[in-house]
């Protein structure tokens, strides 16, 4: 009886990586990933924006409270210039210029950063000092002087002149700020100028102890109001330092505030800027500020933001793609129990219930919609089964009764054939017999073949073996293939001597239908055979010089009622390939093919010389 044919090998247990849970898991934890991730970098990134302006404007702070303690700083010591002038106006302090002096000294016993105080008189003569320095000399050239009897004065940082001979600097080059302020006797007469020289070690200490304080690389630049850095000079280099403000620090420089900067070390620093502010008391000195610190200290806390925000985000979205790949597997699981199911249906197993059919969603549905179509396929196949035994039946049946008449006819065709011949009758007679003879001997060929399918489909093709050896076996065919194509160029090459078991019916069908293919698609050209043994094997190649075949038809010739050419130029049943390759498979070998349109085809058929062990197949 001959089976269903089976379906093709199902994708039902395909690897994981082409499962719909993975697809979907992946979609879903890709999603997640990237949703989350994302979110966590745009909060990182926005914390760290939000942290940097925190920073900054710390760093701005800083500035300004170190510019409002400079500015406080010297506010004091203008106003205590200012007290001892108001002493001189009034005409309060001690007569004797030593004791002036001494209270000049006791001035800056108390503030040590006025490294020099004394009075100049109206000719621009100095009467008394601190330490009785430049006493005598006259002075009416310098800043302090000049400037001083037109109001109060403040002078930029300077370095010292004519006192750094006289008093000498801890740190470096001795670096002096003036003040002044003008002295008039009651009528308003000019008197003198009370006038004071700040040292710059005040502004040293006040910029330590913003560093000591803070502890965080700062570093802190005063700039005088012509651009030049008030910082301390390396030793040995008396003027001040000029410096080229980075791009962009101009506005800062002018309002205050803060920037991210690079300056002539090629480095970048976080910059805060405060500039000092004029007073009632104090006129503008027009310094700046700046505090400096490296950007990747300043900004340190916002990358930290960043990273735990970033890293809180690639956390929530792996814990959300874990989440979305469990949902994914219970979301599709009913699928693929259905899918496990219906491929043991695929396997043959029929008496099977799919899953999941009670539920009231679309699984459901479709697992009942399975199950309606699983008794539909059932009762079809056994409707098919019946017919398929029914023609099988049939076949066999009238393949037999064909085979008497056809045998008997075959005979008389030929004894009239040879009474004819006798008789000397030639014409359209002989003509007609001849045909006859032909047509009956396709009939039986025929026959034979459908005899031959039943026997494969059916799975009767089994084989009674015997020795055979192989080379002498073709010789002998191919003698009986020139007797029915006498005009056949057929030749046969390495007649090796290849013994093994074969049965001698099938394997004479075999190569009988690929050398009759052979010389039927050779053009009239030679076709050549060719034995050659193996090891464990005898090949056999059946090689002709006609049209060939093309490539996409060389796996669809070996099918049943198959033809790589038209029947209208060629003929045939389409079965002689079918059956030769069921032959082979029959003795455990197989056929391969080789062609080229327009240059032949060459069949090589692979049997084993040896018979399996069981001796049927």
């Amino acid at each position: 009886m001959s089976s269903l044919p089976t379906a093709p090998p199902s994708d039902a247990r395909r690897s994981v990586a082409f499962s719909l849970r993975t697809r979907v898991g992946l979609l879903v934890c890709l999603f997640a990933g990237v949703a989350v991730t994302g979110l966590g970098a745009a909060a990182g990134r926005l914390a760290e924006q939000d942290v940097d302006a925190r920073v900054g404007e710390g760093l701005a702070t800083l500035a300004r409270v170190l510019a409002e303690k400079t500015q406080a700083r010297l506010s004091a010591r203008l106003e205590q210039v200012r007290v001892l002038a108001e002493l001189e106006r009034q005409g309060l302090l001690p007569e004797r210029l030593e004791a002036r002096r001494a209270v000049l000294e006791e001035l800056r016993r108390v503030a040590p950063d006025f490294a020099w105080v004394g009075f100049i008189d109206a000719s621009g003569v100095v009467r008394y000092s601190t330490g009785g320095m430049l006493v005598g000399a006259q002075v009416s050239e310098r800043p302090a002087f000049r400037e001083g009897r037109r109001g109060v004065y403040v002078g930029d940082a300077h370095e010292a002149v004519r006192l750094a001979p006289l008093l000498k600097s801890s740190e470096g080059p001795l670096r002096l700020l003036d003040l002044a302020v003008p002295v008039h006797a009651a009528d308003g007469t000019f008197r003198g100028v009370m006038a004071a020289h700040l040292t710059w070690d005040w502004g040293r200490a006040l910029k330590r102890a913003l560093m000591d304080e803070e502890g965080q690389e700062l570093e802190v630049r005063l700039l005088r109001r012509d651009g030049a850095l008030l910082s301390e000079p390396p030793t040995g280099v008396e003027a001040f330092r000029q410096t080229v403000l980075p791009a962009g620090l101009e506005r800062q420089v002018r309002d205050g505030g803060w920037t991210v900067a690079t300056w002539e070390d090629g480095q970048a620093y976080l910059t805060g800027v405060a500039p000092l502010r004029a007073t009632d008391a104090t006129p503008v000195l027009s310094w700046t500020v700046l505090v400096l610190q490296p950007a990747g200290t300043a900004f340190q806390p916002a990358v930290a933001a960043r990273v735990r925000l970033t890293g809180l985000g690639l956390l929530a979205g792996l814990l959300l793609a874990l989440t979305g790949w469990a949902l994914a597997g219970r979301l599709t699981r009913p699928l693929a129990d259905i899918a496990e199911v219906a491929e043991r249906l695929r396997a043959g197993q029929y008496d099977l219930r799919l899953p999941h059919g009670e539920r009231p969603d679309e699984i459901g549905a479709l697992s009942a919609s399975l199950q309606a179509l699983l008794h539909a396929l059932k009762a079809r196949e056994a409707e098919l089964r019946q017919a398929l035994v029914v023609r099988e039946d049939f076949l066999t049946v009238a393949a037999h009764e064909l085979r008497t008449p056809l045998t008997a006819l075959s005979l008389q065709l030929s004894s009239m054939g040879r009474q004819a011949s006798s008789a000397g009758v030639s014409g359209l007679l002989a003509t007609s017999l001849q045909r006859a003879t032909q047509q009956v001997r396709r009939l039986g060929r025929l026959s034979e073949a459908v005899l031959d399918i039943s026997r494969i489909e059916s799975g009767q093709l089994a084989l009674e073996r015997e020795p055979l050896e192989v080379g002498a076996f073709t010789r002998e065919l191919l003698e009986g293939v020139r007797g029915v194509s006498p005009g056949a160029d057929l030749r046969l090459e390495g007649g090796a001597v290849a013994t093994g078991f074969f049965n001698r019916r099938e394997l004479k069908q075999l190569l009988t239908h690929l050398v009759l293919n052979a010389i039927k698609y050779g053009g009239g050209k030679p076709v050549t055979v060719c034995v050659e043994a193996a090891a464990q094997e005898v090949l056999i190649s059946v090689r002709d010089e006609g049209i060939g075949i093309q490539p996409e038809d060389l796996e669809r010739v070996f099918g049943r009622y198959e033809r790589a050419s038209s029947t209208r130029h060629y003929g045939g049943f389409g079965l002689g390939l079918y059956i030769a390759q069921a032959a082979a498979r029959a003795h455990g070998g197989c056929i391969r093919v080789e062609s080229e349109p327009g240059r032949g085809s060459c069949f090589t058929v692979a049997l084993p010389l040896h018979a399996p062990k069981d001796g049927s197949r």
